[in-house]
């Protein structure tokens, strides 16, 4: 499978072109093709459907779950938009702009996945700061990447004890509030 950074990569292969206008037209198609690949990567692995889904609406979970998806994106999107539709060929200084948009959108996202946690605990903050271990009673929030989709395990322990436990998945209400969470930790 290509992922975004191939695509990254044919782009700026593309613009460094001999043909200007083929090098502009290609970079700026894989530039798209990178940002939509990595925004397909991530909502794929937190379990959502890409499929049949438009740009905006997932562009509208990414920032539902607390990534941010500048609207500078848009620049790229439009530049596009006009040479697959109206067949006008892009300039120079707006398909650097692309590349360079692109490569920086790229490379956040991967960043913020790269520190997603695994594990995090909510707890009164009457707890002491150090805690090296799990606190004594809190909800201890796991990320389990399952073959068909992720989840999340949530137990709700009291004095070290595990009391309850759920399962959160895509179709649960709290899904998205949690991956919030976790990304914002």
């Amino acid at each position: 499978m290509i992922n975004p950074h191939d695509f990254i990569s044919f782009a700026e292969r593309d613009i460094a072109g001999t043909d200007e206008t083929q090098a502009l037209v290609n970079c700026l198609t894989n530039a798209k093709r990178a940002i939509d690949a990595q925004v397909d990567r991530v909502l794929s692995a937190l379990g959502f459907s890409v499929k049949r889904r438009s740009f905006k609406r997932r562009f509208d979970i990414l920032r539902d779950i607390g990534v941010v998806a500048p609207r500078i994106i848009r620049k790229v999107r439009d530049a596009r938009n006009l040479l697959e539709h109206d067949y006008v060929c892009p300039e120079r200084k707006e398909v650097e702009d692309a590349l360079d948009i692109a490569t920086l959108f790229v490379l956040a996202i991967d960043r913020v996945f790269l520190l997603f946690p695994l594990r995090t605990y909510v707890y009164n903050e009457d707890e002491p700061d150090d805690i090296k271990f799990v606190p004594s009673d809190c909800l201890l929030i796991e990320f389990k990447e399952e073959e068909v989709s992720p989840l999340f395990n949530v137990d709700i322990r009291r004095d070290s004890e595990t009391v309850g436990s759920i399962t959160v998945d895509a179709s649960d209400q709290y899904f998205v509030p949690i991956i919030r969470l976790f990304i914002a930790i």
